[in-house]
């Protein structure tokens, strides 16, 4: 079927086309009417009268869609020149509630939208801090799925474990410092009256109230290292220097050292008894019981030295007026880098009870003491105890 039948293959018809094919089906079909009313009847008549008949019909569709198509344009520019307006108007208006905001913030805020501004903010607080957890998860999930997971986790926990396991005695002490640094068995400790000679230990044993200490003297122990440590690992230890090598009741310095910091493994149970030395001020009391007797010390000061320094401890002696104790640890804790002394004077016995003829090491007595000579110290850390055993210190 062709295009001129309306087949399948014609295009759509524009509505003036149909329109002109509806008048001419009209006038076809009012033609056919009258012939066959009449077949004789002739309906156009010369070719000046079918000239004159088409030219009306055109006529005619020339005033029929020109009016059509002023109508449709007039109908177009009113439409338009509405929509215009509409729009003018709507532009006016938003202008209008901008300026009238604008003029609101000039104005002090009101309670409630201070309120509100809060909340806005606080809304876009949690929001964000949702997205950083949601965020979060996802990649852990992601993470978690990854084959490497497992062997970065275990490489991060091995090396927290070894830091906190390295640096132990840094983190213990500074919490111990603050507890009763002694060995349990002491809850509470006053001062004692020194006139009062009761419960005085057979074994020598220094007591320190302040600190609630209460912890075994060792005396005899030898200089070297191996000696003092496991003296100090017993409780505390005299440490005895030619010019620095007096006892309770002798004129002289009388040291005792103690451990500030030990490692989690160590099993002795004064690794941290003079953890809170550095807590110590002047006029607190210390007590030592030695031989029956109980002395008494009143602290003077305190000192920071290399480890080395040696002769400090002499010099305490020589500077005091009166028998002198000193009481050294490590310092700062955790740590064996510098040594802290503790030093103070005899108040009880009475010292010009004290027999001159007892000194074993009397003041200015320092030609025997060798540079070399380094005070004791704390524990070294696991991985310098490592390397000591590794190269044979030990």
């Amino acid at each position: 079927m062709d295009s001129k039948n309306g087949g399948p293959n014609s295009s759509p018809k524009s509505s003036e086309q149909q329109q002109r094919e509806t008048i001419a089906r009209i006038a076809r079909h009012k033609a056919e009417s009258i012939y066959r009313q009449d077949p004789n009847y002739q309906f156009f008549g010369t070719a000046d009268d079918i000239k004159k008949y088409h030219s009306a019909w055109q006529d005619y569709y020339q005033r029929y869609y020109g009016d059509y198509y002023q109508k449709a344009a007039q109908k177009f520019i009113e439409k338009e020149r509405l929509k215009n307006a509409k729009t003018d108007m709507q532009a006016t208006l938003k202008e209008s509630k901008l300026n009238a905001k604008k003029v609101e913030k000039t104005k002090a805020p009101s309670l409630v939208e201070t309120k509100d501004t809060e909340e806005e903010k606080e809304s876009t607080a949690r929001l964000f801090k949702k997205q950083i957890q949601d965020k979060t998860k996802t990649r852990i999930k992601r993470l978690k799925k990854s084959r490497h997971f497992i062997p970065i986790a275990v490489a991060v926990i091995i090396l927290i474990v070894g830091i906190l396991f390295q640096y132990n005695q840094v983190i213990i002490s500074h919490v111990v410092a603050y507890m009763s640094p002694g060995n349990g068995e002491v809850n509470t400790i006053t001062e004692i009256d020194p006139t009062v000679a009761v419960n005085i230990h057979k074994d020598p044993t220094l007591i320190i109230p302040k600190l609630n200490i209460e912890v075994p003297i060792t005396f005899g122990a030898q200089n070297d290292v191996n000696s003092m440590m496991t003296a100090m690992g017993n409780g505390v230890a005299h440490f005895s220097i030619p010019g620095a090598s007096a006892v309770p009741g002798q004129f002289g310095n009388f040291v005792i050292s103690g451990h500030s910091a030990g490692n989690v493994y160590e099993q002795s149970n004064y690794k941290f008894i003079f953890s809170g030395l550095t807590r110590m001020a002047k006029k607190d009391l210390v007590y030592v019981d030695y031989k029956g007797e109980r002395y008494t010390y009143s602290i003077t000061g305190t000192q920071t030295v290399e480890p080395t320094d040696v002769a400090s401890l002499v010099k305490i002696g020589d500077d005091a007026g009166a028998p002198a104790i000193t009481l050294l640890t490590c310092t700062p804790l955790g740590t064996s880098r510098y040594r802290l002394l503790v030093y103070g004077e005899q108040i009880d016995p009475d010292f010009n009870k004290a027999s001159i003829d007892s000194v074993t090491e009397k003041p200015g007595d320092t030609e025997n003491i060798s540079s070399a000579t380094t005070m004791p110290s704390n524990s070294g850390s696991p991985l310098e105890q490592f390397i000591d055993w590794l190269f044979g210190k030990n």
